[in-house]
């Protein structure tokens, strides 16, 4: 692509991001365009061309995004967010003169409420200073816009700058989401970006959602917003398709029924093992204990793996009972004193049981040692002990 452009030919595209909670448009993502004899093209390559000059780059970017604010102040009612790319290596050399922030005064000329613009910051092609970042975000988030970091998940290496930057929403990578669909480390990672963003109090949205089982791998994730094809394309015009609502709400009632169903075969996992659990009660001294599980592990479903008992404080009082390949029970006693409270389940866990007196099961998840997938079923016992079950989730 040449990069000496026509400005005429050069206008911005809007995508629609949907809101999980109102099942509704909730902003547009502005890209920009190129006419061409061919119909529009991405300016991608254009800004990712080394040998066009960061000027020309400046000033085809500030014409974008000076054309899409336009465009939202014609759009009638002002309820719609735009979301703003920026290059942070391009503004480094305005750091310190405020009054060089072009889109600031864009939005100032054209009496745009701040709150409404979400500037994205895509850190991952900045290799500058943090803290010379962190002032040019900060010159954004003073004028009352939003910050979001765009392409979380490409380098799992910088959430660390996503602390320092701290951003109001995160962006999640295309090739994370469409990897979930098929990757269960993708899903997991996806999970622990969720848990990050609420922990942070800040939104996600998921780019990349171009099937219903992605929209559904980030709904199980947590994350609020939701942006691809199967969303809505690209357009020269803030558009809204018809089906848009309907889709959405139909991907969340399945999505609810599916969790209740997942719940529920949770709760038949506890069931199957509360008689179990109950033979194990009666006994008091950590001997007693270890003789009932010796005689009663064979009781146990045949998706049983491991037994043990822990105190209140996370240690292990009983050894390991581990059923091998071949169905039978080891005892490994080298398990015995260990301490499980630093795992993140423990505390959460044993606390529920001992207040509602049943038993709970884990969320599934990969086992350290065995590299199952698995589920553990946690039973209160007398004395502030807890008998601890580990179930294979591929038998069930």
């Amino acid at each position: 692509m040449s990069h000496r452009l026509r400005m005429d030919d050069v206008f911005p595209f809007f995508q629609p991001v949907l809101a999980a909670d109102t099942c509704d448009v909730w902003g547009y993502e502005v890209l920009g365009r190129l006419s061409t004899p061919h119909g529009p093209k991405s300016l991608g390559p254009f800004f990712h061309d080394p040998t066009v000059p960061a000027r020309e780059k400046v000033e085809v970017d500030r014409l974008i995004r000076e054309k899409a604010l336009k465009v939202l102040t014609q759009s009638g009612p002002k309820r719609f967010t735009f979301l703003l790319n920026i290059q942070p290596q391009w503004l480094l050399p305005f750091l310190g003169n405020r009054e060089r922030f072009l889109t600031l005064q864009y939005i100032e000329s054209l009496r745009i409420d701040p709150e409404k613009i979400v500037i994205e910051i895509s850190e991952t092609e900045f290799n500058g200073d943090m803290e010379q970042l962190a002032l040019l975000v900060d010159n954004y988030r003073q004028a009352g816009c939003r910050i979001a970091v765009d392409d979380v998940g490409c380098r799992l290496s910088n959430l660390d700058r996503i602390a320092a930057l701290k951003p109001d929403i995160l962006k999640v990578d295309t090739r994370l989401a469409l990897a979930s669909g098929y990757d269960q480390t993708a899903q997991n990672v996806l999970d622990i970006l969720g848990f990050f963003a609420a922990k942070e109090g800040v939104d996600v949205v998921m780019e990349g959602v171009e099937t219903a089982e992605v929209l559904r791998t980030g709904l199980k994730a947590g994350f609020r917003y939701y942006q691809g094809f199967l969303l809505g394309s690209l357009g020269p015009r803030p558009s809204i398709c018809p089906n848009i609502r309907t889709l959405m709400r139909r991907e969340l009632e399945q999505f609810a029924g599916q969790e209740i169903a997942r719940r529920k075969s949770q709760f038949a996992v506890i069931e199957r093992l509360e008689t179990v659990a109950r033979m194990y009660s009666i006994s008091t001294t950590p001997s007693e204990l270890e003789s009932a599980l010796i005689n009663a592990v064979y009781d146990l479903p045949v998706n049983c793996y491991r037994v043990y008992v822990c105190d209140r404080t996370g240690y292990q009082i009983t050894p390991n009972f581990t059923r091998d390949d071949r169905g039978e029970w080891k005892v490994d006693t080298s398990y015995r004193r260990r301490n499980w409270a630093w795992r993140p389940y423990f505390y959460p866990t044993v606390t529920l049981c001992r207040y509602f007196g049943r038993g709970l099961v884990s969320d599934q998840y990969l086992d350290l040692e065995s590299r199952r997938a698995t589920q553990t079923a946690c039973f209160p016992l007398k004395n502030d002990l807890f008998l601890f079950v580990d179930v294979d989730v591929a038998c069930q």
